[in-house]
């Protein structure tokens, strides 16, 4: 599996390569120089997205730590799983290993970044479905429109058979993901099992009304993604309404997570901002360039969280040892 893993990565890789000089690399680099330092305002804005969603993740503790703790475990967690050529389980690893250190309870980091997790997926839903209706709405090919909403369906089922391991007694009895828990529980420092995550798990999910702030919290995080595509456009040059940014910005998503199995959508998001963006009146050269300044903002947050993360783990350990 984690052959071929590096294997799509590096496929990945060379199909951006080849599209970057398919299009021109001079046409490309002509048209990102002219976005140029301003282009760095794309990483500090979309900061804002990461703030709801921790703050999304935190309405769903009673009596939570202080929000930063959310923050910097969601960034750290979203770096994970951006740079590293990891499922997206890696990050919910991390998640609940940072936060599993100030919640207190035992295991409710874990269950808590769980349903977090699939809160988010579910709002990611909705958002995708808004994305399809606008692409119907504005008369694109039904060959392009048919094939997005079939792979959006199948997409519910993992999410659907995610939900229904964590009810009901599926939690305590199925021995994969029984396996997963106990890896993720003691990689956190927690003791507890299975049994005591599905009880964590069964009271978070009883609060209703946590669970709907939790939705429209990552719902508008993923809306307001589409200031990420809009500000791109006008950096660079060029003329978007807000509804085709948000026509992008949400096929973007649909597409990464139906190739979920290649590390980053790489090579599979520039095909498909290249293919959209010209049916939008977009140029290919400022189409593609929209997707590689976005790789650049991914960059640009996950590297500095890796390296954060590591510094301050390097520190813990060294004042562990001069404890001891």
């Amino acid at each position: 599996m984690k052959l071929l893993r590096w294997l799509a990565l590096l496929l990945g890789l060379a199909a951006i390569v080849a599209l970057i000089i398919d299009n021109g690399a001079h046409q490309i680099a002509t048209v990102l120089t002219k976005g140029g330092l301003k282009l760095f305002l794309v990483p500090i804005v979309m900061v804002i997205p990461m703030m709801l969603d921790a703050a999304g993740w935190q309405v769903l503790i009673s009596n939570p730590p202080p929000w930063r703790r959310f923050f910097y475990a969601r960034w750290i967690g979203e770096s994970v799983n951006t740079l590293l050529p990891a499922a997206q389980v890696g990050g919910l690893f991390i998640k609940s290993y940072l936060l599993d250190k100030t919640v207190g309870e035992p295991g409710l980091a874990l269950a808590s970044a769980i349903v977090a997790d699939t809160v988010s997926a579910i709002s990611l839903l909705l958002f995708i479905a808004l994305t399809l209706g606008l692409m119907a709405m504005h008369g694109l090919d039904l060959r392009i429109i048919l094939p997005l909403a079939a792979g959006t369906i199948i997409f519910c089922i993992p999410i659907y058979i995610f939900y229904r391991l964590q009810s009901g007694t599926t939690i305590n009895f199925h021995p994969r993901l029984r396996k997963l828990v106990s890896k993720i529980t003691a990689f956190a420092g927690s003791d507890n099992k299975a049994g005591g995550i599905k009880d964590q798990l069964d009271n978070i999910y009883a609060d209703n009304k946590n669970i709907l702030k939790s939705f429209l919290l990552q719902f508008l995080g993923w809306v307001l993604g589409t200031i990420e595509v809009w500000m791109i456009v006008h950096l660079l040059g060029g003329n978007i309404s807000v509804t085709e940014a948000l026509l992008l910005e949400g096929l973007g998503q649909t597409i990464r997570n139906i190739a979920f199995f290649i590390p980053g959508a790489l090579g599979i998001q520039e095909g498909t901002y290249l293919l959209v963006g010209t049916m939008l009146g977009l140029t290919p050269t400022l189409a593609l360039s929209i997707s590689l300044v976005k790789r650049f903002r991914e960059l640009a947050q996950g590297i500095p969280g890796l390296i954060v993360w590591q510094a301050n783990e390097g520190w813990s350990f060294l004042r562990h040892l001069h404890r001891r």
